[in-house]
């Protein structure tokens, strides 16, 4: 299944509440919208995304690319 990122949301916090800078959550969130992802099914798509950025999600809107 082909699933394209439309919007996407990151758990930027590190432990004891450090954040990255906003221009690297920035080129983070750039990089995975409109990429379209491989995976076995929908509920694979947060897991390659954490795998691809190292980052957890709070929020991801996709759609189905043919």
């Amino acid at each position: 299944m082909r699933l394209k990122v439309k919007n996407i949301r990151f758990d930027f916090e590190y432990d004891g509440g450090k954040y990255p800078p906003r221009k690297k959550q920035d080129a983070i969130v750039r990089a995975v919208l409109g990429k379209v992802y491989e995976v076995e099914n929908e509920d694979f798509l947060a897991d390659a995304i954490s795998d691809d950025t190292g980052w957890c999600i709070y929020e991801l809107d996709y759609e189905v690319v043919k």
